[in-house]
């Protein structure tokens, strides 16, 4: 009883309340109001306010306090935070108490029912119960492997379910003050990913690695019923307010809604991909989910409707939850940040001025994703206030950082190429594509990288260089050197089969009198993919190429170098030293051109010697 005074001394102003049985609910935000979040409304979901860790790391977890204004969250970095979204003072320390609660990542955060602590679960294998109000540890469990998930009774404020996977696969309940286990649930085949109380507190449920989702009797321990139907790993699975129905989310990219009572399914929800938790809306009329993409998808319970798709954060959306009053959202994940989405009184916001500020506040700190956001918000509720003044500023913002990740010849590394792709086609979303055809060429360009790294190099891989040399072999000043990669590609695969190129050579031909500036490198690839290929021994055509690729721009040494070699392979002395000494010309530095020019001189010396004996 000792832990339930705390109750009573902290929400002195609620006891009346619970005493009475009337309906408990979170307090918004100072000054702010909210309606509740529904099918009708939830169109109008607006991020309202959002916490972000000092390092960007994964929250794996974030829970809603059923009477104070609270949130709590388990990171990566071993970390439970309490963070105070009403602004009601309720921790000494600020709007936010930490508390280093475990080796490891925290896996799992959750209340217990009358609020007074918080049980934590983490890989380092422990379930830790803490007061909510002083961060103080109260008990500890160690389970001896990971702790996925952990669930607090719908009803009985001191009974825990632990979900734990990696040799014992099983699901064990505990009473937080005790010292031991105090039931073991053993079926699953896989890691259990995790674990929900049924609202009657006659059931539990659990699910994981195996796909499948268990129903358990917590008197008898044994399995009631099984749930099949999912292809991959099953993240999350909770039971709606009433009861009557068990949603699930999974890697396999959908919501599965359940009959708690006969395991038959009801629905199947569809997201554009891999999904980990699922949350019901306190009144059963929403579930939302969150996955791979970093959105945040909200579904009809009663239609099947796919309502919304919310982008929501930069990576994994790991953790969705509702509060109890049904009027804020909160979604966490890889990012490191915490946003919380409602929708405001009247379905609008009254100062769009300053969604207008955060958004151009946004760009000069190149939070680029949340300066969308923030546009996409002021363009539905207030279009006529300067939404166009936002676009047309954050449009142009990300095509100049585009052109720096695609053109940066100070590195080129995958991940900045990757960056800038991004931004570039959400600038053309925004309306300006300029970028899009560097945003292909580039895309294949890493598409062949990957497939060499993985050495999975076949056909189709060369097929994609083959149409990137011919497009435009000399990026190279842009750090992608395609004609490099061509000759990678025929490294690993020999020598392939090579196209056909009349009909090119006529399309670039076609393509020249246009003015296309890309077309003298077409040409320059077309007689690189004719040289290595070496399809007959008359070169004719070959240099019929590098003739046209010259013409249209004399003054690119690469040109020079490569023909010289085409000289060289049928024996042509005169005609690769010419070019090579063109090329030595335009860049007097250039090694290859040094070295191919001393070897041809050499070569000479040796068949003029030849010839005199």
């Amino acid at each position: 009883m000792r832990f339930r005074v705390w109750v009573v001394l902290c929400i002195a102003g609620l006891v009346l309340v619970m005493g009475t049985g009337a309906a408990l609910t979170t307090a918004a935000p100072p000054g702010q109001a909210y309606e509740p979040i529904s099918p009708a409304n939830i169109q109008h979901l607006t991020l309202v306010d959002e916490y972000a860790l000092a390092t960007p790391i994964d929250i794996w977890s974030i829970t809603f306090h059923r009477l104070f204004p609270l949130l709590a969250s388990g990171s990566a970095d071993g970390v439970v935070r309490l963070w105070d979204y009403g602004g009601w003072g309720i921790f000494d320390t600020g709007d936010v108490l930490e508390i280093d609660a475990h080796d490891f990542d925290v896996t799992s955060v959750t209340f217990n029912t009358d609020g007074a602590f918080l049980v934590s679960g983490g890989w380092d294998g422990h379930m830790r119960v803490w007061d909510a109000r002083t961060g103080d540890e109260v008990n500890d469990f160690y389970f001896g492997e990971p702790v996925y998930a952990v669930a607090m009774h719908s009803r009985d404020p001191f009974l825990a379910a632990t979900a734990t996977g990696y040799s014992q696969n099983a699901v064990y309940t505990s009473y937080i003050f005790e010292t031991s286990v105090y039931a073991t649930f053993s079926g699953h085949y896989g890691w259990v990913q995790t674990v929900a109380f049924h609202p009657d507190g006659t059931q539990l449920a659990s699910a994981g690695d195996d796909t499948t989702i268990r129903l358990w009797d917590l008197a008898t321990g044994q399995t009631v019923r099984t749930f099949d139907g999912h292809t991959w790993v099953v993240g999350s699975v909770t039971f709606s307010p009433d009861g009557m129905q068990l949603a699930s989310a999974s890697l396999d990219g959908t919501v599965r809604l359940w009959d708690a009572a006969t395991a038959e399914p009801l629905r199947v929800l569809e997201a554009d991909g891999p999904l980990w938790q699922v949350a019901y809306s306190p009144d059963g009329q929403l579930v939302a989910a969150g996955g791979r993409d970093g959105a945040i998808t909200v579904w009809s319970v009663e239609t099947g409707e796919r309502l919304l798709t919310l982008p929501a954060h930069d990576g994994w959306t790991h953790t969705v939850a509702f509060s109890p009053d049904g009027r804020l959202l909160a979604s966490a994940g890889e990012d490191g940040r915490i946003r919380l989405w409602a929708v405001p009184e009247g379905g609008s916001v009254t100062d769009p001025a300053q969604l207008f500020d955060e958004a151009g506040t946004a760009m000069l700190l190149a939070e680029y994703e949340d300066a969308i956001s923030r546009l996409d918000v002021l363009k539905r509720i207030a279009p006529d206030y300067r939404a166009d003044e936002v676009e047309a500023t954050l449009r142009e913002a990300l095509v100049q950082q585009a052109r720096i990740y695609l053109r940066d010849q100070n590195d080129d590394g995958a991940d900045r190429l990757r960056r800038g792709i991004e931004l570039a086609q959400r600038a053309a979303e925004l309306g300006d594509d300029s970028l899009l055809y560097e945003v292909n060429f580039i895309e294949r360009y890493l598409t062949v990288r990957t497939m060499l790294a993985e050495e999975e190099v076949n056909i189709a891989s060369l097929t994609i260089v083959e149409g990137l040399c011919i497009e435009n072999c000399a990026w190279s000043y842009r750090g992608v050197s395609v004609s490099d990669l061509y000759t990678e590609v025929q490294r690993v695969l020999g020598s392939p089969p090579c196209p056909d190129f009349p009909t090119l050579g006529e399309y670039y031909s076609d393509q020249t009198t246009r003015n296309n500036p890309f077309a003298f490198r077409s040409y320059y690839g077309l007689a690189l993919l004719w040289q290595y290929c070496i399809l007959s021994d008359d070169i004719d055509d070959t240099l019929r190429y590098y003739d046209r690729a010259i013409t249209l721009e004399p003054d690119l040494p690469e040109f020079y170098v490569d023909r010289g070699l085409l000289y060289l392979d049928f024996d042509n002395y005169d005609d690769a030293l010419a070019d090579f000494e063109i090329a030595l010309e335009l860049d007097p530095g250039r090694e290859e051109a040094i070295y191919w020019r001393e070897y041809t001189l050499v070569a000479m010396g040796a068949d003029a010697s030849g010839a005199g004996e």
